[in-house]
């Protein structure tokens, strides 16, 4: 369709006002409100075209009309205006979250819940990819006598641990040493492309089968980069949108949250686009989405690319404000990650 500029204007003010209102807007209120300078009729008559044209939906007869699927797109690509982030708001935020964490596990949670707060929507957030698991350090914590845990660090910071049984007393002292004898031979090395000769001088050196056997687990746990770590805040706040009133339809969309490996496979496609994604109503391939938008944007570690930061909230989002802050915060994101990794 050729926009005339009214039309423009009138599209404009439609998804302006229903995404502040969440009632459909009539010619009437766009005539009151946004002075168009045309009379009621004439907007009227400008809805209509746009409603034949699939930008425009009228919920129910003698209602007001709402954007469609295709009208909020051409709102976010076209008329959407800047949401601006106060400068000194933006420095606020940065502040805040730099005196808040010193690990990479508080820092996801952190921001996480950040952008659920600034947006008032859900934020789901995937952790660092990782391809490789090069070592760092291994050390032993023991429980008590027969329980002893071993807490690994892979670069460039990632933490795992794991709880093992053992069969024979070990004292701290041996497994102190156990330890640093490993660091020496694992450090550098790739966990996920060990040679079958270090596998064999990692078994020589550990004096118990139990013990390495936890430590095998250890070493070739969650290789696969799409068991990540998810983390999602504020999953209630979309069922405070008045969209998400029935139910029914509620049901179906906790459920559908409660498998991760969904949000994974949406948040991770073109993951390799770096930038803003916005995704609109049935731009989304699930079902249980479709009537969402989803605003992401990817964050980097050393030029790479390692996760996604993102909002979910109905097709009546806030765009503006959703873009701006998920942009801001996988900025800060990637800033951090340089500086605490």
């Amino acid at each position: 369709m050729m926009f005339n500029e009214r039309q423009k204007r009138i599209l404009q003010a439609v998804t302006v006002d229903y995404i502040s209102t969440a009632e459909p807007v009539g010619s009437r209120t766009i005539a009151r409100k946004y002075n168009l300078g045309v009379s009621p009729a004439t907007i009227r008559n400008e809805m209509y075209e746009l409603e034949e044209a699939g930008y425009l939906e009228q919920p129910h007869t003698s209602a007001g009309r709402i954007p469609s699927d295709l009208g909020y797109r051409f709102f976010v690509d076209v008329l959407m205006e800047p949401y601006a982030v106060d400068q000194r708001q933006a420095t606020s935020i940065r502040s805040g979250l730099m005196q808040q964490v010193q690990e990479l596990t508080d820092l996801l949670h952190q921001t996480a819940r950040l952008l659920a707060h600034l947006t008032q929507y859900t934020t789901i957030l995937i952790g660092p990819i990782r391809v490789k698991r090069v070592f760092k350090s291994l050390v032993f914590v023991g429980v008590d006598q027969y329980h002893v845990l071993a807490v690994l660090v892979t670069e460039p910071n990632f933490v795992e641990n794991v709880l093992i049984e053992l069969t024979e007393l070990t004292s701290t002292e041996e497994l102190d040493a156990l330890g640093v004898t490993l660091a020496e031979i694992l450090q550098g090395q790739d966990l996920s492309r060990l040679s079958f000769t270090m596998h064999q001088q990692i078994k020589s050196l550990v004096p118990q089968k139990p013990l390495y056997e936890g430590l095998m687990r250890l070493f070739f746990a969650n290789q696969d980069p799409r068991a990540e770590n998810i983390i999602i805040e504020g999953a209630t706040l979309l069922l405070e949108q008045p969209e998400f009133m029935d139910i029914a339809k509620v049901k179906n969309f906790l459920r559908a949250m409660e498998g991760k490996e969904v949000l994974v496979n949406i948040l991770t496609e073109d993951t390799n686009a770096r930038g803003l994604r916005v995704k609109i109503g049935k731009e989304n391939r699930i079902g249980e989405f479709q009537e969402c938008s989803l605003v992401t944007a990817t964050y980097e570690y050393d030029g790479e690319i390692v996760g996604t930061l993102g909002v979910l909230g109905p097709t009546r989002l806030d765009y503006a404000k959703a873009t701006a802050m998920v942009s801001l915060l996988s900025q800060i994101l990637s800033e951090q990650l340089d500086e605490i990794i």
